[in-house]
């Protein structure tokens, strides 16, 4: 069980990427499909078609 827990966290790790944004440090974003799903649901909210 402590393998996978193991093996889970390093694939977590691999997929997220870290930026070093000035006056706020390093910031961690989420894997690249829940990214591209987060900025989804922002357009739609922004364009009003989600309340």
């Amino acid at each position: 069980m402590k393998e996978h827990a193991q093996a889970m966290s390093m694939a977590v790790e691999k997929s997220s990427r870290r930026i070093s944004v000035p006056f706020l440090g390093t910031l961690e974003l989420p894997p690249s499909d829940q990214l591209a799903f987060l900025g989804g649901v922002v357009t739609l909210g922004v364009m009003g078609v989600v309340d």
